[in-house]
């Protein structure tokens, strides 16, 4: 009788074992490896690097203290990274990004860093190239007051050699 328990103890461990272990190499895979092998056989535009606001609304920012900053990670078509604007208040607003590069459109979600912020950003972009300067020009929705949704049209950025 002890040995059968012992055999089902052992039985019962040892598959467990080998399913924590399918589990393991197989999100290894899933988070690490496709993603790399994605990046690598990736053939559309990188916009991985350092992004700047140059106009907004039709106005020429280049030369203003405005400030609207886009620092983005690419793997494959996957985007992630960070957005910073300087609001009224001069404070500087951080928020995380995350998005994907489709037929020449960056579609992308922007959270604020902060959880004492409540508002969203999302961003449509067509990139291209002109000038032989890379742009992303589009629009943004994001919250005007609280309960109200505002768009923002003509908003255009530059990529910063890095």
């Amino acid at each position: 009788m002890d040995s059968l328990i012992i055999s089902l103890g052992i039985g019962i461990s040892s598959s467990l074992l080998a399913t924590a272990l399918f589990i393991l190499v197989s999100e290894f895979f899933r988070r690490k490896i496709l993603p790399w092998y994605a990046d690598k056989i990736y053939r559309g535009v990188r916009i991985d690097g350092e992004w700047g606001v140059v106009e907004a609304l039709g106005v020429n920012l280049k030369d203003q203290n405005k400030s609207m900053t886009l620092s983005l990670v690419q793997r494959g078509d996957v985007i992630v990274g960070t957005y910073s604007h300087r609001d009224g208040d001069e404070e500087i607003d951080e928020y995380i990004v995350q998005g994907r590069i489709r037929d020449m459109y960056f579609l992308a979600t922007a959270i604020p860093k902060s959880n004492r912020h409540v508002d969203a950003i999302t961003l449509l972009l067509h990139i291209s190239n002109v000038k032989s300067k890379l742009i992303m020009a589009g629009g943004l929705l994001y919250q005007a007051k609280p309960g109200e949704v505002d768009s923002t049209l003509g908003i255009e950025f530059q990529w910063k050699k890095s």
